[in-house]
């Protein structure tokens, strides 16, 4: 233990010299996180605080391997850890210096994550109490890329605020190493040592008012070793010490992801989307400082871990207890900062299940009316399909105005009086139509009737507009609608409008 202590401060004094080292550098080449929306900060911070720490631990353990013997050396988990973390971190410092996709970041994670566990770094069973265990079998490997990957991303997603990640990160290496030891697993407890001492020297400057950020280099690297470390000890240690301590480390980021992702999905954006409503967020807006929301996060984590720590003594369902009473209590604090809102989530959910509903029936319906453009051959029985279509969709009204042979123009009209006088404004729109003349001779009016959701109009438009672009009269067989007027007649009634002129009207069918 000892000697452990003594050697992490070779990590530390390498980090603490090779910072301002790398913010000249990064300030040098621009490599710098520029203020938005969605920033706390109001100048440009160098985001490459990962090189140092990356520097500082991972090739140093790599010669304390080498130092320990061949055994050590030649540990296939050991090898894997060190392969997949510098992928991780590659992956990130490539994004902080040209930028990177959030799906390439997520599949290289998952390719990283990947090789860790063909090293044989995984969870195989779970222990529940009284010296049972569900065997995973294989369950194993998914969902420890799952865990290793959903760990790097939520200590990535976390740092928010100077000093929040490096904190938290500080704090759950420090777990994971007083477990790996309880564990007999001496050089995982180094590593996550290693990653520990980088970390607090790091945070000289990365504490409010920072000046370096950990960049996603950093963040996913040291989130990437917390995930694979915790895993090795959820194996090699059984009851709360295995996995309830590194759970309560990682509450805090971990929720506060997860809910994240729930925000997303209930808002219908992507999970990549930005956002401005984390924990961490949520503390500033209750007019905490920037320091004191650090903190709190801060308290919020020990509290956590020593709760589950008190639990430690304990048998029978404990370790199964221990991460369901962590989380209620953290869910509880999120809930009162308002990161959680159980009533809007019931009725997102809803909204989600209802839209979702009417985007199946709106689909069903086009593609039933696609059936009747297919069959049409001749003008007449394709204006037949479009107010078939307008009818399916439930407009209000369609009107097209139509040149005949001898110059005069008629006026194509459709009605649906089931759909007049709804709920909200009508929404009103021209559909160009394309011809047979090479153009868009032909302008559809459209009314919708709203109905309580400009979103929902705006859909059905949209489907009616794909038919008029698939299915123009352009495409029909013979050479020009207005061979076909004599056809269009037999069915469609011709009155004459207030103003004398001849107007063809086809009413719903």
């Amino acid at each position: 233990m000892y000697a452990i202590a003594l050697t992490c401060l070779i990590p530390a004094i390498l980090t603490a010299a090779l910072t301002p080292w790398a913010i000249r550098v990064a300030l040098r080449r621009g490599v710098v996180d520029v203020p938005d929306a969605r920033k706390t900060h109001a100048t440009p911070i160098p985001r490459v605080g990962g090189t140092p720490i990356f520097a500082s631990t991972l090739p140093l353990f790599a010669v304390a391997l080498y130092v320990a013997g061949a055994a050590r050396w030649l540990d296939l988990r050991l090898g894997g850890i060190i392969i997949g973390a510098t992928v991780v971190f590659m992956t990130g410092l490539w994004d902080d210096i040209r930028g990177l996709s959030a799906r390439r970041k997520l599949l290289l994670q998952s390719a990283a994550a990947t090789i860790v566990c063909a090293a044989d770094v995984r969870v195989t069973a779970l222990s529940h109490g009284n010296g049972g265990e569900i065997v995973l079998g294989a369950l194993g490997v998914p969902l420890s890329i799952l865990w290793i990957v959903g760990v790097t991303n939520a200590i990535n997603l976390i740092d928010g605020l100077d000093g929040l990640a490096a904190g938290i990160s500080t704090i759950a290496c420090l777990t994971i190493t007083a477990v790996a030891l309880a564990a007999g697993e001496p050089m995982i407890a180094l590593l996550t040592a290693f990653c520990a001492a980088s970390l607090l020297a790091f945070l000289l400057f990365n504490f409010h008012p920072a000046r370096v950020f950990l960049g996603d280099s950093g963040s996913l690297y040291v989130g990437f070793v917390i995930g694979c470390t915790s895993l090795i000890c959820a194996e090699e240690s059984a009851g709360v010490a295995g996995w309830g301590l590194p759970l309560a480390a990682l509450g805090v980021p971990i929720l506060d992801t997860a809910l994240c992702m729930l925000r997303r999905f209930i808002e219908r954006r992507s999970i990549f989307a930005p956002d401005c409503s984390h924990f961490h967020h949520r503390l500033l807006a209750m007019g905490l400082s920037h320091r004191r929301a650090v903190l709190t996060a801060y308290g919020l984590t020990l509290g956590a871990l020593g709760f589950a720590a008190g639990m430690f003594p304990l048998s029978g369902m404990a370790p199964i207890l221990v991460p369901v009473l962590v989380f209620l209590g953290l869910g509880e604090v999120f809930h009162r900062v308002g990161a959680i809102r159980l009533r809007e989530t019931v009725e997102g959910f809803g909204r989600n299940w209802r839209i979702a509903q009417q985007v199946r029936r709106e689909i069903h319906s086009f593609e039933n009316v696609e059936l009747h453009f297919r069959r049409a051959y001749a003008f007449g029985q394709w204006w037949q399909a479009v107010c078939l279509a307008a009818k399916s969709l439930r407009f209000s009204q369609l009107s097209m105005p139509v040149r005949n042979r001898d110059g005069s123009v008629r006026q194509l009209m459709w009605r649906n009086p089931a759909q007049e006088g709804g709920v909200g404004e009508p929404l009103s729109l021209t559909v160009p139509v394309p011809d047979r003349r090479g153009g868009y001779g032909l302008r559809i009016e459209v009314r919708i009737n709203e109905g309580g959701s400009l979103e929902a109009a705006g859909r059905r438009a949209a489907l009616f507009a794909r038919l008029m672009e698939q299915y123009p009269p352009a495409l029909l067989p013979s050479a020009t609608h207005e061979e076909f007027h004599d056809v269009l007649c037999e069915f469609l009634v011709m009155p004459r409008r207030e103003d004398g002129a001849p107007m063809t009207v086809c009413t719903a069918v």
